[in-house]
């Protein structure tokens, strides 16, 4: 067997010793890493909650404007029928009828004068055959 001075001996013992202490630091440390992972997790659920709570009342507020701004404009847009638009058709069904009444009465004219050729020609005729006769009797 191999005889160790007291030296190495101590040395050892020093090793030993470091070689605990070392197993104690890692063991702290682990044990300290999963306090602070456990911790961070924690606070990361707590921000995320804390961000979809936010985001959920803004999405909400932004719906509830959008649905002013729409009653709004459909509002406006009811304004623009009823004040600008309708009165305008009125306008234009009024000259409307006022031209298909005229249309009408125009029709009726050339319903009057639709004849006057075939009256006239007939009349021409009439008038020859007048005339043929006065010159036959005469």
């Amino acid at each position: 067997m191999v005889r160790m001075s007291d030296d190495t001996k101590m040395i050892l013992e020093e090793i030993r010793s470091l070689r605990g202490e070392m197993k104690e630091m890692e063991s702290s440390l682990r044990g300290e890493m999963k306090e602070m992972e456990s911790s961070l997790r924690g606070e990361m659920k707590e921000m995320e909650s804390s961000l979809r709570e936010e985001m959920g009342t803004s999405m909400k507020e932004m719906e509830n404007s959008l649905r002013q701004e729409i009653r709004d404009g459909d509002n406006a847009i009811r304004l623009i029928l009823e004040n600008e638009i309708r009165p305008q058709i009125r306008i234009v069904a009024e000259s409307h009828l006022n031209l298909n009444r005229k249309l009408d009465e125009i029709k009726l004219e050339l319903k009057r004068y639709e004849l006057l050729p075939l009256r006239t020609t007939l009349l021409e005729q009439d008038v020859r055959e007048l005339k043929k006769r006065l010159a036959i009797s005469v």
